[in-house]
């Protein structure tokens, strides 16, 4: 989880952005690392809502990368990111 935190503070000191897919990965990375390190004291249902909860923000992420691909972020002057 540092590495990923520490990804996301060097993007932002690179560009002074923060893109709101990183915070979704770190979320995902803890709830798998939840599920793994405590399997044996969660309950099958629990395992069950954390599994939809990583789904639910796994369809957040490509919402928003097909958002960023559909429409583009236009700059100041009316170029895209991508240009």
């Amino acid at each position: 989880l540092y590495l990923e935190v520490l990804a996301m503070i060097g993007q932002y000191l690179r560009t002074g952005q923060i893109q709101v897919r990183f915070p979704l990965y770190i979320a995902i990375v803890a709830l798998a690392r939840y599920i793994i390190i405590d399997a044996k004291d969660i309950t099958e249902l629990r395992i069950l809502g954390i599994a939809g909860a990583i789904l639910l923000l796994t369809f957040a992420v490509l919402a928003l990368r097909y958002g960023h691909i559909r429409y583009p972020y236009r700059g100041r002057d009316g170029s895209t990111e991508d240009d």
